[in-house]
Formats: C-alpha cells, sequence, structure tokens
C-alpha cells in the first residue's frame, strides 16, 4: 500500500447564498460544504490495490499522528469526522465492501487509476471510500460513506432519500431544490431492488455528464454509484449487495 497523488476533477460549482448561481466542469465527483460547493482541494488518499490488501492494511492510515495531520488540514472543515470514522471501523474491525453476483465485485486495474481510494474528507466533507468497478464491461464507480452520527442514523430511518441526505449534509441538492441549479437536468427517488433489499434512490442526472448519480442508505452507509444509465439495470441491480469483511487488528 502507499499513499499516492490524485487530484481530483471536479464539478465546480459556486452556490452563492443568494442568487444561487452554479456552473460545471466535467467531474468524478461534487465537493461540498454547507454553504458552497466548489472545487476540492488537492487530496492524499490511502490507495489499495485489492480488497484482500484493504482488509489487511486499512489501520496502516489510521496512526495518531496521521489523524492529527487530517485534522489540521486547512481545508478540511469538519473536525473529528475522520477520526470518529476510524473508530467506528475499530469497534468491531468491520467494512462493508461491494458484492455483485455474491462475490467481491471486479475492480478495473486501469493503468494510473486508483483501484480503491480511502479519503479523509470528499464529499459532504466526509471520508468516502471510492472503488473503481467494472461489470458487463462496462466502467463505474461506487462510493461509501458511514453515517457514524447515531442520532442521525436514526432520523433518516424514518424519512425518504432526499431528505436524508440534506439532514446529513443541510443544502445538499435535492428533489426540492435542483431546479434552482442549472448544472442539474433533474433529481428524483427511484426505488431499486438490491440482491438482499429494496432501497428508495437518489437519482441525479446532469446536463453536461451523461451518467447518473445513484444515492441511497445500505444499513449505516450511504452508497453513491455513478455510472451509464444503461448498466443500471434491474437485473443488474438484482445482483449489487454489501457485505461485510473483516479487517486485520489495529496494531
Amino acid at each position: 500500500m502507499g499513499v499516492i497523488l490524485l487530484l481530483t476533477s471536479c464539478k465546480a460549482i459556486n452556490i452563492e447564498n443568494n442568487s444561487k448561481s452554479i456552473t460545471s466542469s466535467n467531474s468524478d465527483n461534487l465537493y461540498e460544504s454547507n454553504n458552497s460547493i466548489e472545487e476540492p482541494p488537492i487530496y492524499y488518499p490511502e490507495e489499495f490495490k485489492t480488497i484482500e490488501e484493504l482488509k489487511r492494511s486499512f489501520f496502516a492510515i489510521c496512526s495518531e499522528e496521521k489523524i492529527k495531520e487530517i485534522e489540521e488540514d486547512e481545508n478540511n472543515n469538519n473536525k473529528g469526522v475522520f477520526r470518529a470514522f476510524i473508530y467506528s471501523r475499530t469497534t468491531d474491525n468491520k467494512l462493508n465492501v461491494p458484492f455483485y453476483k455474491g462475490a467481491p465485485i471486479t475492480l478495473r486495474n486501469k493503468e494510473g487509476l486508483p483501484i480503491i481510494s480511502v479519503f479523509p474528507y470528499e464529499k459532504y466533507n466526509k471520508p468516502w471510500i471510492w472503488y473503481q468497478c467494472t461489470e458487463k464491461n462496462t466502467d463505474f464507480i461506487i462510493k461509501t460513506m458511514y453515517i457514524d452520527d447515531s442520532v442521525i442514523l436514526n432520523e433518516i430511518s424514518s424519512h425518504d432519500i432526499s431528505w436524508s441526505i440534506n439532514r446529513i449534509w443541510p443544502g445538499a441538492p435535492n428533489v426540492n431544490n435542483y431546479s434552482d441549479y442549472p448544472i442539474f437536468k433533474k433529481i428524483y427517488i427511484k426505488e431499486y431492488e438490491l440482491n438482499d433489499r429494496k432501497v428508495s434512490a437518489l437519482v441525479t442526472e446532469f446536463n453536461d455528464d451523461p451518467r447518473l448519480y445513484v444515492e441511497f442508505i445500505y444499513d449505516d452507509m450511504l452508497v453513491s454509484i455513478q455510472s451509464k444509465p444503461e448498466l443500471l439495470t434491474p437485473e443488474f441491480m438484482a445482483d449489487l449487495s454489501f457485505a461485510s469483511v473483516s479487517l486485520s487488528p489495529k496494531e
């Protein structure tokens, strides 16, 4: 495992509190704050080549020195969140990873592209794990974000996905406000049948990006899938799930 420099290209969305003006460029992610959605800083995510390596080496990123470095980063406006993320994982030494047809999902091995990346803060200024995947001759991204606030997790259990995302990060684009921003073609709620459950997903369509962004709650995770719409058929989604894997104990 090594640390790499990854500068994520981003939908540069500038939201002014009054006019709500917005501009965009091609992206793989949205980086959002309470008052704006803006270009992300340069990230130094931890990279893993396989799920097995992720299991073996996950806690290597969790030294107190590393956590303090992240908390002191001037771009990190959500102090203590990465520490909470690590603490929650050490409680039971488990991590939920994407599965397809009952086995770990196929990861694409494209030269120069991280396969699995752990971001200490990314969308919604939270830690995310990115999985670069490929199935049915189509490349796509699955991202997972743990909801480590038990109060929020309890509240969102009785609300729809649009409300829930807005609760996780107030002001996030949702079904009620997307029309304020020209970047969005449509945001709507859609039901999907996964391998083991039905989920209510927030689906985002962009005017300048052919991919769909699909977000849903799975246990204590917010899952985001970025893919061409032709992949996300009922048949594909019915074979998708997430399974718990054991992490090597923190030393």
